[in-house]
């Protein structure tokens, strides 16, 4: 009987796409996973960050509010002797 000849289909290089393939789909399924898993836990944590500006909000206008004070306190002491500087 005669034999009957095979022909290699791709060889190497589709063994070697079929890896790289199967490689990716591994990675993205670890990205989408990590992607859904930590969702609330960044939600919850960016909540927490919104809080702690807000306590900082409060005291920046406080200290802006004095500096303020401070500064119209000097503006109009020095008004007056600008006005009698000037005759």
């Amino acid at each position: 009987m005669a034999e009957i000849e095979r022909k290699k289909r791709g060889g190497f290089m589709a063994f070697l796409a079929l890896i790289i393939a199967v490689i990716a789909l591994i990675i993205s399924l670890l990205a989408y996973d990590r992607a859904g898993r930590t969702a609330e836990e960044d939600i919850a944590a960016l909540k927490a960050r919104i809080v702690e500006l807000k306590k900082g909000e409060a005291d920046l206008r406080q200290k802006v509010a004095t500096a303020l004070e401070k500064a119209a306190d000097k503006i109009s002491k020095e008004e007056p002797a600008e006005k009698g500087e000037g005759k």
